[in-house]
């Protein structure tokens, strides 16, 4: 059963069975994140329970063939099988979810529109599962939550990640929960980041982590694109392939799959119209301030006050005012 688009000579991610997809693409990324023997796993696994927000909803996945330097081979990567949910979310689980933000946030972690996150409970475990299921586009820009898709998109043709969650909530005041787990994620990402970026580059050293690059909405591929086309764009589009780019971590070099077995760096004039490479950054105030503001518009659109034993959240119709954890944001409505 196929899933997705076609990218690289009419491949797309299928299921191969009750067990297995199949992704025709580098999935080291994902390795690092829902893998038991991942050591970046086993680090933020290790944080985050020590200081009592463990990555409960968070799942282990299995893998086969992760890497690849070839299109002739695909990834397998172990299927979830879930059901619906649909009793509220409890102050735990909404404590992961800010969680979760933060790490996205943190890693660069885009395009994790509806189509892309998975909210439901294992038919067999019964495990809660709140997740990103497609990270091939990691360690770039996202400046504020707005970049990962999570809160909001652009696009007529999906809605934003956690707009599921909206349901789930329940009393609009739990909302204090999940900005309580964003701002102790990033604290805690924060304080350990040189620790992080240790473990990235000795990942990386051993096989390098790549990013899927987004020249534009894949939509724009699918009905008559009015902007100009770059040749790279068009050769893979002739070939009835939606464009496909990458570049890998620390690099600034761009590259498409010319052949299956042969990649190829794009022009210098796609190059450098496109995000530039990223790099494990501390989350200042200024940018934590705006995804608060961002958490509040999403979830929240009436006047509230709450307070609680770690924070306290005033909503008007004009400011926003948010203290936790020793911090105190401000931000306008």
């Amino acid at each position: 059963m196929r899933l997705g688009d076609y990218h690289n000579f009419g491949r797309c991610v299928q299921i191969l069975n009750k067990e297995w997809i199949t992704k025709p693409r580098d999935c080291h990324f994902e390795f690092t994140i829902f893998s038991k023997r991942s050591p970046l796993r086993k680090f933020l696994d290790e944080i985050f329970t020590k200081d009592g927000y463990p990555l409960t909803n968070l799942p282990y996945l299995k893998f086969k063939n992760v890497i690849k330097k070839s299109l002739i081979s695909n990834t397998h990567v172990e299927m979830l099988r879930i059901e619906e949910v649909k009793t509220s979310l409890n102050e735990e689980q909404l404590k992961y979810i800010g969680s979760l933000m933060a790490i996205c946030l943190f890693f660069g972690i885009g395009d994790l529109h509806e189509e892309n996150i998975i909210i439901g409970r294992d038919l067999s475990t019964k495990n809660l599962y709140i997740a990103p299921i497609d990270l091939e586009v990691n360690l770039t820009s996202t400046p504020t939550l707005k970049h990962t898709l999570l809160l909001n998109t652009n696009s007529k043709h999906v809605n934003p990640g956690l707009i599921r969650i909206k349901n789930l909530i329940g009393n609009p005041e739990k909302v204090l929960n999940i900005l309580e787990g964003f701002v102790n994620g990033i604290i805690l990402l924060n304080e350990n980041i040189t620790k992080i970026r240790s473990i990235l580059s000795k990942i990386n050293s051993n096989q390098k982590i790549s990013t899927r690059v987004l020249v534009r909405d894949t939509n724009e591929y699918k009905k008559k694109i009015k902007s100009k086309l770059y040749e790279e764009e068009s050769t893979q589009l002739t070939r009835g392939d939606i464009p496909y780019f990458f570049r890998y971590y620390k690099e600034k070099n761009i590259y498409f799959w010319k052949t299956p077995n042969k990649k190829q760096s794009v022009s210098d004039e796609l190059n450098k119209n496109t995000p530039k490479k990223f790099a494990i950054d501390v989350i200042n105030h200024q940018r934590q301030s705006i995804c608060v503001s961002q958490i509040i518009s999403f979830f929240i659109q009436k006047k509230v006050f709450i307070n609680s034993s770690r924070s306290s959240l005033f909503v008007n119709n004009k400011i926003i005012v948010f203290k936790s954890r020793g911090q105190v944001f401000i931000c306008q409505k």
